[in-house]
């Protein structure tokens, strides 16, 4: 693709977890400790919340209500009208920190827990899928994952796909309503590590590769059907959205994790329009 993408947000850290809803552009600005919102052409981006968990995955509810993971306290959060509630501990859980984030159509989150701390200078060890609703509680939905990243549902909720970061690899597993895993299979095998991602409607993921620094579309057979490449950017994350979904944003960084807090304006979230509108979630 040699579109040019138009600038949505600048003097971000971090962009994860974009969100499309209600018109707006939902985000998690990770190491400046906040999520934004902006609505593109709109003006500025604008704070929805401080999160002192530091904030990584998030979603919305099917009743309209934002969850929120804290990526250091390894807890769930409500977050409305700038307040936020805690919604579930995973504290004694998760062995990592809590990653991306998504929430499926029967209100149920799914977040990754890395295993450990990679900006800590941690050694690799597994990490898990956990599952959370107000009803079920916390459930182990996968194991042994190489560094959860980003999730995806099928537009008719029976395939979860997800990236395991150091595997280079989206893995693919059979959706059931009770919200059980089964049928692990590998459904790409990258050319480097992915971060987030997002579906579209004909069947393709639109993968960001954090160190490749492109995004590639994966089409249903796994082979790389698009690529954007940014010279000087670590590409982060993206979602479809936009009028009919046909807006893919993008969350870009120059920034290196490594664990401190961090106020440079270096991310960006922009976008440009989609050879394919969005589907499934997010």
């Amino acid at each position: 693709m040699n579109a040019m993408p138009s600038l949505v947000a600048g003097g971000l850290s971090w962009p994860e977890a974009p969100r499309w809803h209600n018109g707006h552009l939902y985000f998690s600005d990770c190491h400046n400790f906040r999520v934004m919102r902006v609505k593109p052409g709109a003006g500025a981006a604008e704070i929805v919340t401080p999160l002192e968990g530091r904030p990584s995955g998030m979603d919305f509810f099917p009743d309209g209500r934002l969850l929120v993971a804290g990526a250091l306290d390894r807890k769930l959060w409500w977050v409305s009208d700038g307040r936020t509630e805690l919604a579930a501990d995973l504290s004694m859980h998760a062995s990592g920190l809590l990653n991306d984030m998504i929430v499926d159509p029967q209100g149920r989150a799914w977040v990754g827990d890395t295993g450990f701390n990679l900006a800590a200078g941690g050694r690799e060890r597994p990490g898990t899928l956990f599952s959370w609703s107000p009803e079920e509680g916390v459930r182990r939905a996968a194991e042994n994952v190489r560094f959860p990243n980003g999730l995806a549902i099928a537009p008719d909720g029976r395939t979860l796909y997800l990236a395991e970061t150091f595997a280079s690899a989206i893995t693919a597993f059979d959706l059931s309503v009770e919200g059980r895993l089964s049928n692990r299979r590998i459904h790409a095998q990258l050319e480097g590590r992915p971060d987030g991602m997002c579906l579209d409607a004909d069947g393709g993921l639109w993968v960001a590769l954090l160190w490749n620094q492109e995004f590639h579309r994966i089409g249903r057979n796994g082979n790389v059907t698009h690529r954007l490449a940014f010279e000087h950017e670590r590409t982060v994350s993206c979602v479809l959205g936009g009028p009919g979904r046909r807006t893919l944003f993008i969350g870009t960084s120059e920034l290196i994790d490594n664990g401190t807090t961090q106020t440079r304006g270096e991310g960006t979230i922009k976008c440009l329009d989609a050879p394919f509108a969005g589907a499934g979630i997010p």
